[in-house]
């Protein structure tokens, strides 16, 4: 399918240059600003759904049918049921981090930002491959097979439940990917979060099978990372504060101490991801131990919760845990996920969001 929206000229949009974005976003807008891709490559997307047409043009983005079977013929098996198209129109990324920061960090590359983004849109379990075929390099017109990280092919973990969420076991059009067409046209900070919020999604209905509870703080964490710069974004200091403490605000207010919202505002936040993180790790290390006095299972609430990475849980993540670092095997941590899931949130979340999770 080709798609006219995605080629249309540049639409002005304010951008913060001082913010990260996303490689896929900035390497779509590259190809938009009429840089040529330097190279262009092919990798297979993994899924147990089967998908129908296809979708062509989205900028430096193709998503290809290649038509799969597998050898018992089932339908909704994992397999290679999207293949990839990306032109490369940045320079490799040489940067070598030395200071932690977790404003756009997801622990994956651009092929994952644009897959985690066609799972979003599709409602289907969909991951990157390794790169098959590489353009550009040389002057063969075929391009040139590559098998550089084969090993590091996506296993479905398999369980012998039924499916949490059915839905995903069904037909998907590629041809409903036509709302990636406005990702490049938006701005830096709000491409960040898309991405998060899709790269936390994505990940959720991989495990939803294999560990549900694991999955549904995922799922929490993706709307959180969406809330939160929705909330950032079309919200003051002064209205963010209010909506916690009102009459706290209403003194500064009386006072003439409105200059103090800001700052005030800034170091409640900062207390307040403290002090979640300190109970995580403290539940956290618990759990190992088999139960220690004082241990309580996690409460959750909109807006508040923020998580570390684990197992190592120093910096907070602007409420998207750091996942890809959580061995799904340990124990001791899938036990204490189990204790404190749906039944440690408000009963009436748990009926909202464990739908999501075949709750």
């Amino acid at each position: 399918m080709s798609n006219d929206a995605a080629t249309t000229p540049e639409r002005p949009a304010a951008t913060d240059d001082a913010a990260p974005a996303p490689r896929s976003w900035l390497n779509w807008r590259a190809v938009r600003a009429a840089s040529v891709p330097s190279q262009t490559v092919e990798m297979r997307l993994y899924s147990d759904a089967w998908f129908v047409a296809e979708a062509r043009g989205f900028g430096p983005y193709s998503f290809l049918n290649p038509v799969p079977s597998t050898r018992r013929g089932a339908m909704y098996e994992l397999k290679p049921g999207v293949v990839l198209r990306a032109g490369v129109a940045l320079p490799p990324d040489a940067r070598v981090p030395l200071v932690t920061s977790d404003d756009h960090y997801h622990g994956g590359t651009l092929f994952d930002e644009v897959t985690a983004l066609a799972s979003l849109l599709l409602d289907a379990r969909l991951v990157a491959g390794p790169i098959d075929r590489e353009f550009g390099w040389d002057d063969d017109p075929l391009g040139r097979p590559r098998a550089h990280d084969t090993s590091h092919l996506p296993v479905l973990p398999i369980t012998n439940r039924a499916p949490q969420i059915p839905r995903l076991h069904g037909q998907r059009d590629l041809r409903h990917l036509a709302g990636l067409a406005s990702y490049p046209l938006l701005e830096a900070r709000s491409a960040i979060a898309l991405v998060k919020a899709a790269r936390l999604f994505q990940n959720a209905l991989w495990i939803a099978d294999s560990a549900p509870e694991t999955a549904w703080l995922l799922l929490v964490s993706a709307l959180e990372t969406a809330a939160n710069h929705w909330d950032g974004e079309t919200k003051t200091p002064i209205e963010r504060l209010t909506t916690t403490y009102p009459r706290l605000v209403s003194l500064l207010v009386e006072h003439d101490r409105e200059a103090l919202v800001p700052k005030v505002e800034d170091t409640e936040r900062d207390h307040r991801i403290d002090r979640q993180v300190r109970h995580l790790r403290r539940d956290v290390r618990a759990a190992g131990s088999g139960g220690a006095a004082g241990a309580r299972p996690l409460r959750f609430h909109a807006g508040e919760f923020k998580c570390g990475s684990a197992p190592d849980l120093q910096a907070p993540f602007s409420g998207a845990p750091r996942w890809h670092a959580l061995p799904i095997s340990d124990v001791p941590l899938a036990r204490h996920f189990r204790r404190c899931g749906r039944r440690g949130a408000d009963r009436t979340g748990s009926r909202r969001l464990g739908r999501y999770v075949g709750g």
